[in-house]
């Protein structure tokens, strides 16, 4: 199944260039993400408190004047108390989402199952000298080339909503493995009235079934953090805990 899931998902990136944005250079955005200070990832995960910029579409879904709003979903404060923590991305991409966090903390790591955009990421991460990032490349299931290691975060965006449900249990089975004892996960789902999984491009679960699968491996829910507050994004959903 997984050599399946790898397959798939690697034509699919290379198709859509799905972690490039729609064709803008992922590398200067990479750049840009890193020399600049932007909370939005970092709020939107819970890491952070601060003003917010939603998007506005109208009617014909072109974006208008986006609104600032002030965001107080922090459950932890990464920017003031990161500097010797550990954060895991499942499915990281080049590393755009991560170079929020590996600005505020000791190590950042990043998980994919396409080689290609693991490379690149990381020859990009190299040339503009992130020193304490790194992406790796998932080669099995268990996740094994993690084995030596534990995280104080592990997040996780974009990723649960595409996957197959298998993997994704697989995934949420992991992160009890992986987190310290007083770490925290942060994990975004779309979330809607009823279990939706045959799309094979964009899952919908129910927020009871993800509330029972947390309790089911030992993790503990501490905040739910609706997008559709902050965003247009409707249906997604951040699940913000702890280990039980």
């Amino acid at each position: 199944m997984f050599s399946k899931e790898k397959e798939k998902w690697n034509k699919e990136h290379e198709k859509n260039n799905y972690f490039g944005y729609g064709g803008e250079n992922p590398y200067h955005k990479l750049q840009s993400y890193f020399n600049k200070e932007d909370y939005s990832i970092l709020i939107l995960h819970g890491f952070y408190n601060g003003k917010f910029k939603k998007n506005i579409f109208d009617n014909n879904m072109k974006l208008t004047t986006p609104e600032t709003i002030n965001i107080d979903n922090c459950v932890f404060d990464i920017v003031k108390n990161g500097k010797n923590l550990k954060v895991l991305e499942i499915g990281c991409g080049y590393g755009l989402y991560g170079v929020n966090f590996a600005r505020y903390v000791k190590e950042y790591i990043g998980i994919d199952i396409n080689k290609k955009i693991v490379d690149e990421g990381n020859n990009h991460i190299k040339k503009f000298n992130i020193p304490n990032m790194k992406l790796l490349e998932i080669t099995d299931k268990e996740i094994s080339i993690l084995n030596n290691y534990k995280f104080d975060i592990i997040i996780s965006a974009a990723v649960f909503i595409h996957i197959d449900e298998e993997l994704m249990i697989n995934y949420m089975n992991k992160i009890k493995y992986r987190l310290n004892k007083d770490g925290y996960f942060s994990l975004h789902f779309n979330i809607d009235s009823v279990k939706y999984t045959d799309n094979p491009f964009v899952k919908y679960y129910t927020i009871e079934y993800i509330r029972e699968l947390c309790s089911s491996n030992d993790l503990t829910i501490l905040k739910e953090i609706n997008w559709s507050k902050i965003s247009s994004t409707k249906y997604a959903i951040n699940i913000i805990g702890t280990l039980s």
